[in-house]
């Protein structure tokens, strides 16, 4: 990283193996990784922490993802931007959900590449050092 502080990225999912390998991804990268369970995890660390992207599962058990994204955007503003949504659910409605929200969204199984030129569109579009999502490790 040049002259940029380290990115932080909160990660809800509550799915381990995923939640857990996009971590130690993104930390490879150079970002700084939060990683929550469910929403009030999440909720906990946005109301303590700034976050700089947020990752969201769609569907977590205790919140579905569009709900979790209003609600960190009303804690974070900025997040309304700067957030991802991940699903397996290939549904129109929920598709449609997230179109409307305007972020980016990936159908699990996921690319990781498309998941890391995702993250490095945002890191652009914040005047973030875009090297943390492109440098491998």
């Amino acid at each position: 990283m040049t002259g940029n502080p380290m990115l932080t990225v909160l990660i809800v999912d509550d799915e381990p193996s995923i939640a857990n390998g996009l971590a130690k991804l993104l930390a490879r990268r150079g970002y700084s990784v939060a990683i929550a369970m469910n929403s009030l995890a999440a909720t906990d660390i946005l109301t303590t922490r700034r976050i700089d992207i947020v990752v969201i599962d769609y569907r977590i058990p205790d919140m579905r993802g569009d709900i979790l994204y209003a609600k960190a955007a009303a804690i974070q503003p900025h997040l309304k931007t700067q957030t991802i949504f991940l699903t397996g659910d290939p549904s129109d409605e929920v598709q449609q959900v997230i179109r409307e929200t305007g972020c980016p969204s990936f159908l699990k199984p996921f690319d990781i590449s498309e998941l890391e030129d995702a993250l490095r569109r945002i890191v652009r579009a914040i005047g973030g050092d875009t090297n943390q999502s492109i440098n491998a490790a």
